[in-house]
């Protein structure tokens, strides 16, 4: 459900950074986007600290519209799977690459359609 490597992780969406790894279940690691909002709401408050014991988390399932960093955060969902770019990292350098908007790489293809919530 995640990969670890040294003091980073990286998840599909999202961790309780209050609660061990092991504690947690897959709803967490693939559905929570409690961490990216809290993320979001600390750099908008411009509030700074260690989001949780890792030196970095990547995450994405929350789409922003270029990868966003804020206490140890990444946020690399750029849209991909609906109508934005993809992006990657290297993790090292921390060089960022998107590609140009699915929209326009795939023109005339019909896209995810957002579910209605009700």
């Amino acid at each position: 459900m995640y990969f670890q490597q040294g003091n980073r992780l990286f998840v599909h969406a999202g961790i309780d950074p209050l609660r061990p790894l092991a504690e947690q279940d897959e709803d967490i690691f693939l559905w929570d986007r409690n961490l990216a909002r809290i993320s979001l709401d600390l750099r908008e408050r411009g509030i700074s600290g260690r989001a949780s014991g890792f030196e970095e988390i990547y995450i994405g399932h929350t789409p922003v519209e270029a990868p966003v960093h804020w206490n140890g955060v990444w946020m690399m969902d750029t849209g991909a799977g609906w109508s934005g770019k993809l992006s990657m990292m290297d993790i090292d350098t921390k060089e960022l690459t998107s590609s140009d908007s699915v929209v326009t790489l795939y023109p005339g293809v019909a896209g995810r359609k957002k579910k209605r919530i009700s």
